[in-house]
């Protein structure tokens, strides 16, 4: 792939991907597009994720797409709660699903935790065993490094330089381990590095994720 730099991030992604590459960013982009939430804060996430995928900036598509995974699976366990009550009317359906969501999000006290809202939905028989240990490593691996800038966990998640940079005891092995073992001196290179090799995959299984437990619309009740 191209080296993304500031002066073609307004380009069409045909003029930054090869045509394969633009493909599949395209069969993503419309994937996320064609979401339907109901007005819910997700469909901003998922309109800015698509506007990000159409001028190739993956590493804003993967943000967006990781926290688009929290917030649906978090209204998913809502729904999930509020259902259970039975509620007999919209209006009592809506108190509910207010109520219900604010408590997962947390108020007054933090809210639940991804791990929580897998483990409950897997309860609940939403998600299968399987697939909650799918998406609690997705999340791990994407997630958490976005959003606290975790830029050495994200290129490097195993630590492969671990060793090298423990054993450091001369001049020699200390120059060694500075160029080789990830220095966050030039890590752009290796963080570019990591979303040619990566993003398009992780935005796929962002999508299919989410592709697989459509949110019931509100008209429900």
């Amino acid at each position: 792939m191209p080296v993304i730099r500031e002066g073609n991030l307004t380009r069409p992604i045909e003029h930054q991907f090869p045509p394969s590459v633009v493909a599949r960013l395209r069969a993503v982009s419309d994937g996320f597009s064609a979401l339907r939430v109901d007005k819910r804060a997700s469909s901003y996430f998922a309109s800015e994720l698509t506007r990000a995928i159409e001028a190739g900036l993956l590493l804003a598509a993967l943000s967006l797409g990781s926290t688009l995974l929290e917030i649906w699976l978090r209204d998913i366990l809502a729904h999930t709660r509020a259902s259970q009550l039975c509620p007999r009317t919209k209006a009592e359906w809506r108190y509910h699903l207010t109520r219900i969501d604010r408590e997962i999000e947390g108020t007054s006290k933090r809210g639940l935790l991804f791990n929580d809202i897998l483990k409950e939905l897997e309860r609940s028989g939403v998600i299968f065993e399987s697939e909650k240990g799918d998406l609690a490593s997705l999340y791990s691996s994407l997630r958490n490094p976005l959003a606290h800038g975790l830029t050495g966990k994200l290129t490097d998640p195993h630590f492969k330089a671990k060793s090298l940079l423990a054993s450091a005891a001369s001049p020699e092995d200390m120059f060694l381990a500075g160029i080789l073992g990830g220095s966050p001196i030039g890590r752009s290179d290796a963080l570019e590095d990591y979303l040619e090799r990566h993003a398009i995959k992780h935005l796929e299984a962002l999508l299919h994720a989410i592709e697989r437990h459509p949110i019931a619309p509100e008209s429900r009740v």
